[in-house]
């Protein structure tokens, strides 16, 4: 049987809508790992100063080792039902994860588009604040993001994935002044500076954030992350990422972090960072200063 695909014309009038996919991601992401549906929970039963005594869901990030992925362990038995059991099928192993989304990535960028453009459109889909203006993409490109990508294979098998996806289609380009690093290591430093106490309260920032390794392994104890890079790209990957498995990283943190602020002690209270705003503008969960471009896109610090 012939492989049914949409047309160019279904893809453009199914993405219009500004986080037109938000809601699937939240029920495949909250099936598969628990995060989103930890993020509500925390949001909705938090105090100023107090957070309720549940564990953040601890996500284990390969390293494309090409081993079996565990997935969290406190995820919703999916095993039950019919559609539960194709969709933990259908996840397969990093290895395979990794083949589908170069095959699909390469077909899309065959036609003029860059992996920036590709990243950003999925952005505008899960509903970023930053990206409010849906990327043109050439048909194939569309209808290859629409159709073919299965987005739910990186979800079930956490890993930085922006990293591949750098090292794959900008390794040649040296102005991206970048290069991953190993999610071992990344964990290392993260053991060393969190030991075994409850840190979710803990600042984090990572001012070269880069495809946003340490943002990761750093949500395994703490929801108080912030990150810059001076690369866009970087940002887009870092902020994918995010959407994928570090919900409190990229939305409804701006009153949680404001409050983390009004708790903290004065005399910890850190120095104001002056950025070019609107008057009574509040700030925005990525910005850029437009009298310095080359300061890149921030996420908001604390």
């Amino acid at each position: 049987m012939a492989e049914v695909r949409a047309t160019f014309e279904h893809v453009e009038k199914m993405t219009q809508q500004h986080g037109w996919f938000q809601n699937q991601l939240w029920v495949i992401e909250s099936a598969l790992n628990g995060r989103w549906a930890y993020w509500w929970a925390i949001l909705l039963n938090r105090t100023i100063g107090e957070l309720p005594d549940w564990k953040i869901p601890r996500l284990e990030f390969s390293s494309h080792c090409y081993e079996n992925s565990p997935l969290a362990t406190n995820r919703v038995d999916l095993s039950q039902s019919e559609h539960g059991q194709e969709m933990l099928q259908s996840v397969g192993s990093p290895a395979e994860a990794k083949k589908h989304i170069l095959k699909v990535f390469e077909r899309a960028m065959r036609n003029g588009n860059y992996l920036r453009d590709l990243i950003d459109w999925w952005l505008f889909a899960f509903g970023s604040p930053r990206i409010t203006q849906k990327p043109k993409l050439h048909e194939e490109a569309a209808i290859a993001m629409y159709s073919d990508f299965e987005l739910h294979r990186l979800i079930g098998n956490p890993a930085d994935w922006g990293s591949v996806l750098g090292l794959e289609f900008t390794g040649g380009n040296k102005g991206t002044a970048w290069f991953p690093t190993p999610m071992c290591l990344a964990e290392m430093m993260t053991q060393m500076t969190f030991g075994g106490q409850d840190c979710r309260c803990k600042s984090v920032n990572d001012c070269c954030v880069g495809t946003g390794v340490f943002m990761l392994v750093a949500s395994n104890h703490s929801l108080n992350l912030s990150c810059c890079d001076i690369d866009p790209l970087m940002v887009s990957l870092c902020e994918f990422a995010g959407w994928l498995y570090i919900p409190w990283l990229v939305y409804g943190n701006k009153q949680f972090i404001k409050e983390f602020r009004e708790d903290r002690p004065a005399e910890s209270e850190p120095e104001a960072i002056e950025v070019e705003r609107k008057e009574n503008q509040e700030p925005e969960l990525a910005y850029v200063d437009k009298k310095n471009p080359n300061q890149g896109l921030l996420f908001e610090m604390v």
